[in-house]
């Protein structure tokens, strides 16, 4: 990404991502990344000949843009300008400064550089809730608290107010049971990989009205 201010590539997208056990089935869990998009996005919309919203990118002049092209040859911003910027910034310090791993331009693009390791640093921090004032309860406290979350008046235009993870937790269950969507030029590339690797067995899929697939 580029620092919010900047023009040009600097940080990583650096995700943080946070899991609270729950009582009433899947943890609640928040797992994001400090950009405003994944770059895999603006990658699809390039393919496809889409657009991109604005806020997503800015382009080799640091303008903003949503042209996917113009996006791919400068960077995507951060998620809330300066608060997503400084958030990307002090995952990069826990997980480079302070570990002895690789920060800014120093990391390989996982993009565009295959040749050299990426060198990237990760932090892992685990919390005994024995140790902590709600001890073995905390499951059921997060239960309720979950309840009361659902509980609140939603919104127009949405059902209900959702816990973070929720929304990939249904995403999940429905392609278990009905398989995953393809866009077109994904199973293009799928069926190109495969043939190029000798594998006789292909890809069941269901074409959809869209030329995807399931």
């Amino acid at each position: 990404m580029a620092y919010h201010g900047g023009r040009t590539r600097a940080v990583g997208t650096n995700p943080f991502g946070f899991a609270v056990p729950n009582g009433d089935g899947p943890s609640i869990v928040l797992d994001m990344a400090t950009s405003a998009t994944a770059r895999g996005k603006i990658i699809h919309a390039a393919r496809t000949g889409g657009t991109i919203p604005e806020g997503w990118a800015v382009d080799e002049d640091g303008r903003p843009t949503t042209d996917p092209a113009a996006a791919l040859a400068g960077a995507v911003v951060p998620f809330a300008g300066p608060k997503g910027s400084g958030l990307a910034m002090m995952v990069e310090l826990l997980c480079g400064a302070l570990l002895g791993g690789a920060t800014g331009t120093q990391i390989g693009d996982m993009y565009e550089q295959w040749d050299r390791p990426q060198n990237v640093g990760h932090m892992f921090l685990a919390l005994d809730p024995a140790e902590w004032a709600a001890g073995g309860d905390l499951a059921e406290r997060v239960a309720d608290f979950g309840h009361r979350v659902h509980g609140l008046p939603a919104a127009a235009g949405h059902d209900q107010v959702l816990l973070p993870g929720e929304i990939e937790e249904r995403a999940m269950r429905a392609a278990r049971r009905r398989g995953v969507t393809l866009p077109g030029p994904v199973l293009d590339d799928l069926r190109g990989l495969a043939a190029e690797l000798g594998l006789e067995r292909g890809l069941p899929v269901v074409p959809t009205d869209d030329g995807s697939g399931s």
